[in-house]
C-alpha cells in the first residue's frame, strides 16, 4: 500500500487537471462553460470569432552624454611622485602629448580637445585629440599603468556610479582596459611648451563633442611643469686688457646676443633667475703686508644698478668670498640682460693675471610661493566653448612637490 498509493493520488491529480469537452447535436465542439457565464463565451455554433489584440509597446532606453572616464600626460620625468613631471628644454620647446579614454554616449563622438592654461590661470591653447587604433591605445595604457598610475586621473564621480563609494584603483583600471578592447576610445594630441613659459601647475581639461548632447562635462588634471634656473652667455671669457694699478677697469656688456667683448646673459629656463658670482685672484695674490687681496672685482646687472663689490673666493690659505649675490636681478622668462665687470688692481705688478670666474643662476622669486607672469608673446587665444566653465584650483591639494635646491647650476 505504501507504493500504490502515492500513484493513485497522482493519477487522480492529472485526470482532474484536464478541461472537460463536450460534442454538441451536431457534431460541432466546444468547450462546456457552466450557466452563468454561457452568455459570454465567445463561441458560437458552427464556427470560431476571431480576436485580434493589440498592444502598443513604448520603444527606448537611457539618453547619455559622452564620458571622459580618464586622463594623464606625457612625458612623465619623474615617475616617483603622483601626477605628471614635465621638465623643460632649456632655450627650445618640450612636446607635452594630452591623453583622455572617452566612452561615447547615445550620440557620435565627432571631435575631442584638451583645454590648457597656465599656472597664473592665463588661458594658454586647445589642442584637438584624436582617436588611436585599438592596439595603440591598450599599449599606452598599459604603458601609464605600469610605469605611473599616480600620473592618471579618473573620473571618480562616474566611477563610483558604476561600482560604489568602495571602489578600487584595480577596479577602475580593469574597466578602462576592458572598455578599451571593446567601446571606449583613447584620444591623444601633442602640442609644445616653450622654455619662456612660466613653471608650476598647469591645469588641462579634456572634453568631447558628440552629435547628440553637444559638449560633455570636461574632466580636470594638473601637471608640473618643473622649474628650472638655466642660461647662456655670448661670451667665454672677459679681457680687461691692460690694467692701471689703482684704477677701476670696466668691461661693459649690451643687449646683444651677438657680441662677445660685450657681455650679455640670456635667460632659457622658465623661472625668473638671479646670480651668484665667484672669482680667484688671478695670480695677483695678497699685498706685502698681508692684509688684503690685491686684486678686487665689481658686477652689475642692467645699467640701473649699483655695482656690487667683491674680493676673490678663499685660495685656502687666505680668507675670500665664497660667491657674492650679483644686483639688477632677476631677470624675467625669456629675456636678455647686459652685465658689467670691473678690476682694480691696489698695487703696481708686471704680472700677467688669468683665472677663472664662476657664474651660478638661482631661481627668484622662490616658484612655491611666487605668481608667475606669462610673456603676451605665450599667451593663447581667448577660451572658446569653455570659458564659462568651473576651472579647478590652480595648485591641485596635497600635490606640492618636494622644493629644489637652493642653488641649481646649468653648464
Amino acid at each position: 500500500m505504501k507504493k500504490i498509493l502515492p500513484i493513485l493520488l497522482v493519477c487522480v491529480f492529472i485526470l482532474g487537471s484536464v478541461p472537460l469537452v463536450l460534442a454538441d447535436g451536431d457534431g460541432n465542439w466546444g468547450y462546456y462553460t457552466e450557466d452563468p457565464y454561457r452568455g459570454q463565451q465567445p463561441y458560437q455554433e458552427g464556427m470560431w470569432k476571431e480576436y485580434i489584440t493589440q498592444v502598443t509597446i513604448q520603444g527606448g532606453g537611457q539618453n547619455d552624454p559622452a564620458i571622459v572616464k580618464a586622463k594623464w600626460e606625457t612625458p612623465d620625468d619623474d615617475l616617483t611622485v603622483p601626477l605628471s613631471q614635465v621638465t623643460p628644454d632649456p632655450g627650445s620647446n618640450k612636446t607635452v602629448t594630452y591623453h583622455a579614454v572617452i566612452k561615447e554616449g547615445t550620440g557620435t563622438i565627432d571631435s575631442a580637445w584638451a583645454e590648457i592654461y597656465h599656472p597664473d590661470g592665463t588661458y594658454k591653447y586647445e589642442v584637438l585629440l584624436n582617436s588611436v587604433s585599438e592596439g595603440t591605445a591598450v599599449n599606452l595604457w598599459n604603458q601609464i599603468t605600469g610605469s605611473n598610475i599616480e600620473a592618471v586621473t579618473f573620473n571618480m564621480p562616474y566611477y563610483v556610479d558604476l561600482f560604489g563609494e568602495d571602489v578600487t584603483l584595480q577596479e577602475m583600471i580593469d574597466d578602462v582596459l576592458n572598455e578599451l578592447q571593446q567601446f571606449d576610445k583613447l584620444y591623444r594630441g601633442s602640442a609644445p611648451i616653450s622654455y619662456c613659459q612660466p613653471a608650476g601647475w598647469y591645469t588641462v581639461g579634456a572634453i568631447a563633442h558628440d552629435d547628440a548632447f553637444g559638449w560633455c562635462a570636461p574632466l580636470w588634471n594638473h601637471f608640473w611643469y618643473v622649474p628650472f634656473a638655466a642660461f647662456e652667455t655670448d661670451f667665454t671669457q672677459v679681457n680687461w686688457g691692460t690694467i692701471q694699478s689703482g684704477q677701476t677697469e670696466w668691461v661693459a656688456g649690451d643687449y646683444s646676443m651677438s657680441t662677445p667683448t660685450q657681455p650679455t646673459i640670456r635667460n632659457i629656463g622658465n623661472c625668473p633667475i638671479n646670480f651668484n658670482i665667484t672669482n680667484d685672484d688671478m695670480g695677483f695674490g695678497w699685498d706685502t703686508l698681508g692684509l688684503h687681496w690685491n686684486v678686487f672685482y665689481d658686477v652689475r646687472l642692467g645699467h640701473e644698478a649699483t655695482p656690487v663689490e667683491y674680493e676673490p673666493m678663499s685660495d685656502g690659505v687666505h680668507p675670500g668670498m665664497e660667491g657674492t649675490d650679483i644686483p639688477g636681478g632677476p631677470i624675467p622668462l625669456c629675456t636678455e640682460e647686459k652685465i658689467d665687470f670691473s678690476i682694480h688692481i691696489r698695487k703696481p705688478t708686471e704680472s700677467y693675471g688669468t683665472g677663472f670666474m664662476t657664474l651660478t643662476a638661482y631661481i627668484d622669486p622662490d616658484p612655491f610661493t611666487m605668481d608667475y607672469w606669462t610673456p603676451e608673446a605665450f599667451l593663447g587665444d581667448e577660451p572658446g566653448f569653455m570659458e564659462m566653465l568651473y576651472i579647478p584650483s590652480l595648485t591641485p591639494s596635497g600635490y606640492i612637490p618636494t622644493p629644489l635646491p637652493a642653488w641649481t647650476d646649468f653648464p
